[in-house]
C-alpha cells in the first residue's frame, strides 16, 4: 500500500522501531 509512510518500511529492518508503529 503506497499510503503507508516511508517509516512502515524501515520498520521490519529494526526490530526497536517494531514496536514503535505498533
Amino acid at each position: 500500500m503506497p499510503e503507508f509512510p516511508p517509516r512502515f518500511l524501515p520498520a521490519p529492518r529494526s526490530p526497536c522501531s517494531v514496536p514503535s508503529m505498533l
